[in-house]
């Protein structure tokens, strides 16, 4: 077990570092899924969440990705799906000097992050987006599948044993092939609404107009404040209907997994594995 409110106290800490690298780097950015609710409804965090969304369109999201040297001078990481490991088809700022190993399958450490999101175009032939987002997840599932550390033996929540040997033979670089030239397809699309096609949202309910991210508005977020889409209560309606009425007691848990955490230091994968021996 860790230090909740400690942890908490890291994650702002990091939010306000990625909020100040972002402007460095004239890089603009916009809270998303559950923190835009947080900031709405909460004025901050969802008291029972404990992780911190954005959306970054395309063109960001790609520069954003260049800068892992000057990440690393903000005693940072970036991490995505091109780092050795890394599972998520989404990247991630952290604190480079703390530790969370979140899934144990995925032999993959982070520190305490940011989840940064893309935001792709949606074009008016929404059927081939859809198509887009079934294959782009179908093939992060596999990928996740060729990365797991799952036997035929132990292979819930992922996978049949005959898909995992499938996915295993056929190998993690054969999937990041294809994991790319599907993200090439997507960054071609063109539209007036953007989405996230990593998300387990539908097309095409959640696609949203490109000006609520184009030109966000700050509102107050844990004594700060933080980016959000210009038309929030239109964002907040199209993902959460009336997201002003918090959902039962017995629903407000976490939903994020945390298999190692050390707030203190950077651990790597082989230190945490002898610890557990």
């Amino acid at each position: 077990m860790y230090d909740k409110d400690r942890y908490i106290d890291i994650l702002l800490r990091t939010l306000k570092t990625f909020d100040a690298f972002c402007s460095r780097y004239n890089l603009k950015y916009v809270a998303a899924f559950g923190t835009v609710l947080g900031a709405i409804r909460h004025k901050g965090l969802i008291p029972w969440d404990d992780d911190i969304d954005v959306y970054m369109l395309r063109p960001d999201y790609e520069r954003f990705l260049t800068l892992r040297k000057e990440a690393q001078n903000e005693n940072c990481k970036i991490q995505d799906i091109s780092d050795e490991g890394y599972y998520l088809p989404y990247a991630k700022f952290s604190d480079a000097n703390t530790s969370i190993w979140e899934i144990k399958e995925f032999e993959c450490m982070i520190g305490v992050f940011i989840d940064v999101f893309p935001l792709d175009f949606v074009s008016e032939d929404v059927a081939y987006c859809q198509q887009l987002q079934e294959n782009y997840r179908n093939l992060i599932y596999k990928y996740q599948i060729s990365l797991s550390k799952y036997t035929p033996f132990n292979v819930q929540p992922f996978a049949t044993p005959m898909k995992l040997v499938k996915a295993k033979m056929r190998g993690k670089s054969y999937f990041r092939r294809r994991i790319n030239d599907i993200e090439n397809d997507i960054k071609a699309v063109k539209g007036d609404k953007v989405f996230v096609y990593e998300s387990f949202y539908s097309l095409p309910r959640c696609a949203a107009p490109l000006e609520w991210f184009e030109n966000p508005v700050r509102v107050p977020f844990e004594g700060w404040s933080i980016p959000v889409p210009r038309d929030y209560d239109g964002f907040l309606t199209l993902y959460y209907g009336d997201y002003m009425t918090p959902p039962p007691v017995e629903k407000r848990v976490s939903q994020h997994y945390h298999y190692f955490v050390d707030l203190d230091r950077y651990v790597s994968v082989e230190e945490v594995k002898n610890l557990k021996k």
